[in-house]
């Protein structure tokens, strides 16, 4: 599978496939995937550094939100893993899963997957914000040693 999060008609069938006559916690339209995951991805890749330009490669694994904490008992969701290709999202997988209640937020949980390049690449620029200091951080007149 690999369909661009543009083409809402695709990926609505897709998840449809997926999650059969189950609805209440899980995604069901493209949307709920490329505003809340996609926005989340590419915020978070942003943060780390990375520009556009070096986004290709990187994944994500998101899970549709479970029931709210008053529930005891699990519902059906969904998971879909995204690629970003060279200017573009893809769904690359999705399934149908088991989601639990209690989750913090009703958004979706979305691990991101870095390639090496990436981790590097955001490693690097991290480190070029601050110095790492050996020994106490001040001096008695304020000053790194």
């Amino acid at each position: 599978m690999k369909i661009n999060v543009k083409d809402a008609a695709k990926m609505a069938r897709a998840l449809n496939l997926v999650n059969g006559s189950a609805t209440s916690h899980t995604f069901r339209y493209a949307s709920d995937v490329t505003w809340d995951v996609v926005g989340m991805v590419e915020n978070e890749l942003e943060s780390l550094g990375l520009r556009k330009a070096e986004w290709k490669g990187a994944k994500a694994l998101a899970t549709s939100p479970g029931p709210s904490s008053a529930s005891r008992y699990s519902s059906i969701g969904t998971r879909v893993e995204l690629m970003r290709g060279h200017g573009d999202w893809f769904m690359i997988g999705a399934w149908r899963i088991n989601v639990w209640p209690g989750t913090v937020s009703r958004r979706p949980t979305v691990r991101l997957g870095l390639t090496y390049r990436q981790s590097a690449l955001a490693s690097e620029r991290f480190s070029e914000r601050f110095e790492v200091l050996d020994g106490p951080p001040l001096s008695g007149n304020g000053e790194w040693q």
